[in-house]
């Protein structure tokens, strides 16, 4: 226990700390301070209670002087209390411009992003937002409004990964009376009465009636949120067990079976949860459903991913460079890493016995090969002699007469020599490359994924 007197403000947040394990004392901690009365709070709160903190300042240049003012505030403070000092400003308008996003989302983005590099430059392993039960509140009601899933009622955590709230056990009143006993100093951003933010639209026109509804709105709110919480982890849970069923993860993809997701009970709650990395809007979740009704080969693009309706499956895949290119030098014996895949390189003298059936396997005559080799995507036009065969076909034949899917095609690798596919790999050597009766030595090639 800290040897110093505290007020009954501080004991319940030093207990709400502990009790949550939100971070302990030997902790290097960044707050994220605006100048506000809550960050002001959290300021003084967690310097009073001798936590290791240092302090970040975003100015977003959005209010002039008034920005100004609150860095200048925020930095005498830290010098007065011999706190490490971070400021930043950014070109808040033009970064959302670029990025067609709101001031709100670009101010986010930019802050969490900066607050990444200060952690991972000064080894600072929590960074600490002064979020409140009003704050909860708000955002609960605004994903309401938008339209979400439980996690969107369940509002915001004390944790959520490195990001900490410590007062989200307060009120925003509560906080107010603190400030005031204490003789905190803040400052006011005046954008917070300007009613075209939903959130300030929220909290100055609809919660104040759903006050005098219930008083005690905050406390009931959070404490509801509580219970949501282990409702959430059960549903998880089962979701979880759900997905495992009706999906599978193979080679860097995920296949989700459309006969079984089709027919399921909690198929809208299992889109959402496949997906949820992603952050999906509504309207975009709803076209992942209607994917199941598309024409095979019809695919939707995401950030990095891309989604494809197969005969029988959604294919879940990463965006792939097409251009890669990897090169095998003559003699060079080891393993090249490859997009999905690594590639193992070496040469036998000695070959009595070979698994000519391993299709993760190549045998090619060595002294009929002319180096570098080439490894690469297939392509439109590509053909060879397959193994077993006399004449030529088209790659794009032999892997149609095999039933691949268009999905998987995408994925299919060679291995050219001076022009001409000796391998496609993980299906046919070309016929010409074969080892013969007077083959003195192998080039061996192996896949593992």
């Amino acid at each position: 226990m800290i040897e110093i007197q505290l007020n009954s403000d501080e004991k319940k947040l030093f207990d709400f700390i502990n009790q949550n394990q939100l971070f302990d004392r030997n902790e290097n901690l960044l707050l994220a301070v605006s100048g506000g009365i809550d960050s002001m709070a959290m300021m003084h709160f967690l310097h009073k209670l001798q936590y290791n903190i240092s302090v970040a300042h975003a100015n977003f240049k959005l209010r002039g002087e008034e920005s100004d003012d609150e860095e200048l505030l925020v930095r005498n403070i830290c010098t007065e209390k011999n706190l490490r000092f971070h400021s930043e400003m950014f070109n808040t308008r033009i970064y959302a411009r670029n990025r067609k996003l709101s001031l709100e989302m670009a101010a986010r983005e930019l802050r969490y992003n900066w607050f990444t590099d200060l952690c991972n430059q000064y080894g600072y392993s929590k960074v600490l937002i002064a979020h409140n039960k009003n704050d909860h509140t708000e955002t609960i009601l605004l994903n309401l409004c938008r339209g979400t899933s439980l996690k969107g009622f369940r509002g915001l955590k004390p944790e959520n990964g490195i990001v900490i709230r410590p007062l989200i056990c307060f009120t925003r009143s509560e906080i107010e009376d603190y400030v005031n006993k204490e003789g905190i100093v803040y400052l006011t951003d005046s954008s917070n009465k300007n009613i075209k933010f939903h959130r300030n639209r929220v909290r100055l026109k609809v919660i104040p009636e759903l006050l005098k509804i219930n008083p005690s709105l905050f406390n009931s709110i959070f404490q509801n949120s509580e219970y949501l919480v282990e409702l959430e982890n059960f549903i998880d849970k089962t979701l979880e067990a759900e997905f495992k069923r009706v999906a599978k993860s193979e080679n860097n993809r995920i296949f989700i079976n459309i006969g079984l997701l089709e027919g399921h009970e909690l198929k809208k709650q299992l889109i959402k949860y496949i997906f949820l990395p992603f952050d999906l809007s509504t309207g975009q979740l709803k076209q992942v459903e209607l994917l199941m009704y598309s024409q095979p080969g019809k695919k939707l693009n995401f950030a990095e991913k891309e989604i494809i309706r197969d005969r029988e499956f959604i294919i879940l895949q990463d965006k792939k460079n097409q251009d890669a290119i990897w090169q095998i030098e003559e003699n060079f014996t080891g393993t090249i890493i490859c997009d999905n895949f690594n590639l193992t390189i070496d040469y036998l003298n000695s070959f009595p016995q070979l698994n000519l059936k391993n299709k993760s396997f190549a045998y090619l005559d060595f002294k009929k090969l002319k180096f570098p080799l080439i490894v690469r995507k297939w392509r439109a036009g590509d053909k060879f002699i397959p193994y077993g065969f006399t004449n030529f076909k088209l790659l794009s034949d032999f892997l149609t007469d095999l039933k691949v899917s268009s999905s998987l095609k995408k994925e299919i690798y060679v291995v050219e020599n001076d022009g001409e596919i000796v391998w496609v790999i993980n299906f046919r050597i070309d016929d010409r490359y074969k080892i013969a009766k007077n083959t003195d030595t192998v080039l061996q090639l192996k896949t593992e994924f």
